[in-house]
């Protein structure tokens, strides 16, 4: 289980490639294997107040088997206050790690849980890929990988003095919020997201890097 720091840490060694290997999909028995925090029936994008919280718990459980895993800073329409549930969620994952070329293998698990449980169970986007930031990486990846900050940014599971590492060396604190990017097409509103399970629980191949719970062959 989460609580259970050790066999969470056999289960989650970072591998060069998944546990188990499917061809291109991979059957998934029931949410537990991907997740112990209760979700929601629906989750509404407008509701920064859930949204902060579903967020906040599924960081809090990688922090707890991932040690080198932060937290994370989410900024863009959910952090102002101005989503609909067209939106997306705009973050970027935080590790710290001497281990420079393989900081971003220790964001994966988490990047990829919160696709299979946001992307594939309540059909939300998730943009969290572009970049991640090592807390021991150089000054000016940290400066790039911050560069949508602003004072509005919400913070997830960081302790204050990570949080400060990025406000030294970017002062996105400090920024006003952007205005809508002129070429960015609004997003439609399409309601609250209710949950449901694909179908038969096939997800993609990539999902097992962010499994809590093994599968039998």
């Amino acid at each position: 289980m989460v609580g259970d720091e050790e066999s969470g840490q056999e289960k989650r060694i970072l591998p060069e490639k998944p546990l188990f290997v499917y061809p291109d999909k991979i059957r998934i028995p029931d949410v537990s294997f991907l997740t112990h925090v209760e979700l929601p029936d629906a989750l509404d994008l407008q509701d920064q107040h859930s949204v902060r919280s579903i967020l906040g718990s599924l960081v809090l459980e990688e922090m707890s088997i991932n040690p080198e895993y932060r937290g994370m800073f989410v900024y863009g329409s959910i952090a102002h206050g101005e989503a609909n549930n067209g939106s997306d969620i705009d973050g970027v994952h935080v590790v710290n790690t001497e281990d420079i070329v393989k900081a971003e293998e220790y964001a994966q698990p988490m990047q990829s849980r919160l696709r299979a449980v946001l992307e594939y169970c309540y059909r939300i986007t998730v943009n969290d890929k572009r970049t991640v930031i090592n807390l021991r990486g150089s000054p000016l990846t940290i400066r790039h990988s911050s560069r949508e900050f602003d004072r509005q940014t919400i913070t997830l599971g960081l302790s204050d003095e990570e949080i400060e590492v990025v406000r030294q060396l970017t002062g996105y604190q400090l920024r006003e919020p952007r205005g809508v990017r002129s070429f960015k097409k609004p997003s439609m509103e399409i309601g609250p997201h209710e949950f449901i399970y694909p179908e038969d629980g096939v997800f993609p191949w990539y999902v097992e890097y962010g499994l809590l719970e093994r599968l039998s062959r």
